[in-house]
């Protein structure tokens, strides 16, 4: 839907999120799919709609999440075929791994109750983007695995990605939000 200026900001909405990252398109996301029936949800975002996306336009959409290692990953990952999977040597990357580098690249600085929660949510939400924000997650086979004897050696927690980084998780979560009944208007700073 290409709503005009005018009509969705003249109407009323149960849920306003300024933004279209990535964390706005996923709370809102959670919104519209969490209760029945949904609330309206609008977001404003003050980049034009070639610029959407937050950050997340100019990354490479690695995500880093506690998992299970490769056999937990292989039921949400669209990029290995059946002979490949026997060739991946992927470890599990635990709650304490992933806490573990958040204080090494915080410093030590990172809120303890925040990172826990953080960290501990980490893999159900994965699977939840997967399963309601139709997310195509794939092995990063390019930015964290080396190919050592024929086999794909994965390094670090960053092991998923998305096809076309930042840009395709965007477009994916705002299509899957607008197909769900969320209102997205760009050009508009949000103002109190």
């Amino acid at each position: 839907m290409s709503p005009t200026l005018e009509d969705p900001l003249a109407q009323h909405w149960d849920i306003l999120i300024l933004g279209s990252g990535a964390a706005a398109l996923t709370t809102a996301l959670s919104a519209l799919t969490s209760t029945s029936p949904p609330p309206s949800v609008l977001l404003l975002d003050k980049a034009p709609a070639e610029w959407a996306g937050g950050n997340g336009y100019f990354t490479a959409a690695a995500y880093r999440t506690a998992h299970p290692g490769l056999t937990g990953l292989l039921p949400i990952v669209s990029n290995v075929p059946l002979d490949l999977e026997d060739k991946i040597d992927l470890a599990p990357y635990t709650e304490d791994d992933f806490l573990g580098d958040l204080e090494r690249v915080t410093g030590e600085r990172s809120d303890e109750k925040l990172g826990s929660a953080v960290v501990g949510a980490s893999w159900e939400t994965v699977k939840w983007l997967k399963k309601v924000g139709k997310v195509d997650w794939q092995l990063s086979f390019r930015r964290q695995a080396y190919e050592v004897e024929g086999r794909f050696v994965f390094w670090g927690g960053l092991c998923l990605t998305v096809p076309d980084g930042g840009k395709g998780l965007v477009k994916g979560l705002r299509e899957r939000v607008e197909e769900v009944g969320g209102v997205i208007v760009h050009g508009v700073a949000g103002r109190e």
